[in-house]
Parts: C-alpha cells; structure tokens; sequence
C-alpha cells in the first residue's frame, strides 16, 4: 500500500491509494507488482474529469507515427501537445510531461543527424520543446551546443554511436522514472500523485518488455555461435 492522497477526503482517492501496491524500482524487479488490467481498474476510481486527464498524457507518450510523411506527422504530434498543455490545469505537470516529450524529440534529433539526414527546415515543426531551434542552428555540433543543460544528451550520443540499444532504453527509462519521482515529492496527493505512480508503472512496464526481448535476443545469438557451421539453434542433428 502507498500513501499517496493522505490529505484527500473523496472516499474514491482514499480507496484508489489503499489499492496501489509498491512500485521497486525499474532496474530492481523481474516482475509488475500489478498487471495492465488490474491497475486500469482501480484507476476507474478516479473522476472522470481526472481518468480523462491520465489518459491524454499516456496517449501522448505512446504517440506512434500513423503517416508516411514525417514532417506531417511530427506537425500533428506537436499540435496535439499544444492543445494538451492548453488544457491541463497543472503547471507541475505540464512541465514534466512537457520536459519528458521535449527529451523525446532531443533523442530523434540524434537519430536523425545519425541517419545522415539534414536539419529540420525553418518552417518544419519536427519536435517539441524551447530547444528546437538551437538543434536546427547547431545541427552540426556533437550535442546541439545543449550538453551543459542536458547532460544526458553525451551518454546518449556516445551510446547511439556505439550501437547499444539496450544501455539507451535503460538512459531515457532512468530520466522519466527521476521526472516522475520528483512529480510524486512535490505532489504526493490528489492526481498528481497518481499520475507519477502510472508513469513509473509506464516505466517498469516498457523495461521489463524490453529487458525480456534483449536477454531473448542475447541467448539465440550465444546459442547460434556455439553450434557447428550448419547448425542452428533448435535444429536436430
């Protein structure tokens, strides 16, 4: 049981903050404390007005290109944050999620240059966040001249350059799960809190998925160099 809405007096919030079990940290646990279908149940507790305030951000953070044009999609993508901002009354959560979608869109800015792709144009919306404009002017500077403000940004590119998928899922996962924990400190009650605890669960979820298909991936390739030229894996001699 976590304490997340002490101060708050709808009996709903109180039973919604009785139900939610401790959430270890990502990097800590093999397993979910609590399945997908069990939480989106005790997060029906919650106003509709605040159920509908959690959905929109998890929308947002699971956004996937529907297009084949980028620069459309990306345009809608940012619209779609606009009209999310103008709407969520919160201004601590709206710089968290702002912070986290603007991180998103400094990682496709990296993957982009790696892909040997050009700087956004002048007029092309590509990614969220007061930085965009200096990636666009510093496309060419290892890390958009923003080292000294995101730090992160260095491991980030040395672990793009070096091909290793898994140590950058662990970064980004890092950085939401510390964004969501401050969220939790400064706003232990009400739908903040429950918003932080979703996004940790949101974190939890993605790394053990992505920790399960990584360790599946390293055993088949530890597998396939063990086996004589002509064997593979599962194949009978």
């Amino acid at each position: 049981m976590i304490d997340l809405l002490r101060n708050v007096s709808s009996p709903h919030y109180v039973m919604l903050a009785a139900s939610l079990p401790h959430l270890p940290h990502f990097e800590r646990t093999k397993r979910l404390p609590i399945g997908p279908e069990r939480l989106e149940s005790r997060m029906r507790l919650l106003d509709a007005a605040d159920l509908d305030r959690l959905h929109k951000v998890r929308e947002l953070l699971s956004w996937q290109r529907r297009s084949d044009d980028e620069a459309a999609a990306m345009a809608d993508w940012c619209a779609s944050i606009d009209r999310w901002q103008a709407g969520e009354p919160d201004a601590q959560v709206r710089e968290l999620i702002g912070d986290m979608m603007s991180r998103r869109s400094l990682l496709a800015a990296l993957r982009r240059r790696r892909a040997g792709l050009p700087a956004p144009g002048r007029h092309e919306r590509w990614g969220y966040g007061p930085w965009m404009g200096k990636v666009r002017r510093c496309w060419h500077e290892a890390h958009f001249g923003l080292a000294c403000r995101h730090p992160w940004l260095v491991r980030a590119r040395e672990l793009m350059e070096g091909g290793d998928a898994l140590e950058l899922q662990r970064l980004s996962a890092r950085l939401d799960w510390d964004g969501a924990s401050n969220l939790r400190r400064r706003q232990p009650n009400g739908y903040a809190g429950v918003l932080a605890y979703h996004l940790h669960w949101d974190v939890l979820h993605d790394w053990l998925r992505h920790d399960a298909e990584g360790a599946r991936r390293r055993l088949e390739a530890l597998v396939a160099s063990a086996c004589p030229t002509g064997f593979a894996a599962g194949e009978d001699a």
